[in-house]
């Protein structure tokens, strides 16, 4: 199973690339009257850096007759990993290592590994994870089964496991992009002279939104919305 994820990150990773070299056409030549020595491109440079997460993960059961609730939880809160980038892609390795987290005596031993990549292009980035935890111990103290005396800790369960995997995209409205098209249900005497302009500076054909701009990055983040919860939606300016 593990090695399955380790296939979808390279693939995702991959997907994105080809995404990233078939960006779309500046049709408008726009971007031609930028002065670049004012630019610098930091594309093509091999960022490494060490990464420090404190990630908790617990989960609860409640008896419905006696209303009891048993709430667990991992003991690994702290995590240390490597990560890297290159050319809009990132990859990020996590663990738990030996002598961060010295409370396996009190709690019992945890075991957390995660793994994650992420890439951006123009309008699109995305995050891609995948997390294992083993070994859970229960947020209260409770008397020790079989023990004679009155001895009180955490219950500890070494054979609960979790596994959690999941894909966040999100998408980037620019709503400084040049109107570049005439969409056919607008007005072509209304909107043909703002052809050109930036999207914020042009009237919405609905009056309760500010602007063309902000009025289709909303109906666009509704559409998505209605097939998917995990798009996030930014309007940049």
């Amino acid at each position: 199973m593990k090695y399955k994820f380790i296939f979808l990150f390279l693939l995702f990773s991959f997907v994105s690339y080809a995404y990233d070299r078939h960006k779309p056409k500046d049709t408008l030549a726009i971007y031609q009257h930028i002065d670049t020595n004012y630019i610098e491109n930091y594309h093509d440079w091999l960022n490494l850096r060490m990464v420090g997460v404190v990630r908790d993960n617990k989960f609860a059961m409640t008896d419905n007759t006696s209303k009891g609730r048993l709430e667990y939880g991992i003991n690994t809160n702290v995590n240390l990993g490597l990560g890297f980038s290159f050319k809009n892609i990132g990859f990020e390795f996590q663990y738990n290592p030996p002598g961060v987290n010295n409370d396996d005596y009190k709690y019992g031993k945890s075991k957390q590994i995660a793994f994650s990549t992420s890439a951006n292009g123009r309008k699109i980035i995305y995050d891609v994870y995948y997390r294992y935890n083993q070994g859970y111990h229960t947020s209260s103290n409770y008397k020790i089964p079989n023990d004679t005396g009155f001895t009180y800790a955490p219950l500890y369960r070494p054979d609960i496991k979790n596994t959690t995997a999941g894909c966040d995209f999100t998408y980037v409205f620019n709503d400084m992009d040049p109107m570049d098209g005439l969409p056919v249900y607008l007005d072509e005497a209304t909107y043909r002279p703002h052809m050109g302009k930036p999207l914020y500076k042009i009237p919405s054909p609905d009056p309760e939104y500010k602007s063309f701009g902000y009025y289709y990055a909303t109906k666009y983040s509704q559409a998505f919305n209605t097939f998917s919860k995990r798009w996030f939606i930014i309007i940049s300016h």
